[in-house]
């Protein structure tokens, strides 16, 4: 199941995007558990890109999530997100 690898680490990592989002429908208060699932999700994601892909395309993929990291980090005013992917960009 060597091709799959990276298709389980999205379909863990949408797992927890949901779980995210379950828990801010239930309590929008707790930010800090909200975050952590999140966190969780984009370090699925994150892992997912060289097990799937090879090569240039690994740069060229984390590339494109750094510059989602920043956009997300602008939308909604967190500098904690904009940092995240200036340093994955580096």
């Amino acid at each position: 199941y060597e091709n799959w690898h990276g298709l389980m680490a999205v379909g863990l990592g949408t797992v927890y995007i949901g779980f995210a989002a379950l828990q801010h429908s239930r309590n929008a208060a707790d930010e800090l558990a909200t975050l952590a699932l999140a966190g969780v999700a984009a370090s699925f994601l994150t892992v997912a890109i060289p097990l799937q892909f090879t090569g240039h395309w690994i740069a060229i993929a984390w590339s494109a999530e750094s510059l989602l990291l920043v956009e997300l980090g602008l939308r909604f005013r967190q500098p904690r997100l904009r940092w995240a992917g200036m340093g994955l960009l580096c």
